[in-house]
């Protein structure tokens, strides 16, 4: 073989790893990607609501957390609310989102129960159903202590359904 014909054959194939690379290097991580991201946003997902002595034990405490969620190429930022209710000394957190049709719920402190305006559904202070077309209690949202620090992750529940199924 030539030097000439050697050095043909060694940018041909050069030329043929660097088409096939960039090929290749992007679809592995078009591929890899949800798995790159989960632990990331497992880990995003938890928001601090705050200590647990910030928090009133004998009346449910409302919070406001802000969530960003992705859709596609769509980022958007949310704000959501929710109630942290105390159980038996140990914290629970609520979705403000009745169960029937997905409206806001609101805390009454004159009465000490959950209220939903748009069709008059009651839940007492804990989130259970007392009266009204809702046909399940308040929905509950995964929550975690670490270090004397509550958080929850937020969850969308379909609205409507007898049990809690997440959206």
């Amino acid at each position: 073989m030539q030097r000439r014909n050697f050095l043909e054959s060694l940018l041909a194939w050069l030329s043929a790893l660097a088409l096939s690379l960039m090929a290749v290097i992007p679809a592995g991580l078009h591929t890899l990607s949800p798995v790159l991201r989960m632990k990331k946003q497992e880990d995003e997902d938890w928001v601090n609501l705050g200590a647990l002595s910030e928090f009133d034990q004998e009346k449910p405490s409302h919070r406001i957390i802000r969530i960003r969620s992705e859709d596609g190429w769509q980022i958007r930022r949310q704000s959501h609310a929710v109630y942290v209710v105390f159980d038996l000394s140990a914290p629970t957190v609520q979705s403000s989102i009745c169960p029937h049709l997905a409206c806001p719920l609101s805390f009454r402190e004159s009465s000490g129960d959950f209220y939903c305006g748009c069709h008059g559904s009651l839940f007492d202070s804990k989130g259970q159903r007392t009266d009204g077309p809702a046909p399940r209690e308040m929905d509950r949202l995964p929550s975690k202590v670490v270090d004397g620090i509550l958080y929850c992750r937020w969850v969308r529940y379909r609205a409507g359904l007898s049990k809690s199924v997440e959206v």
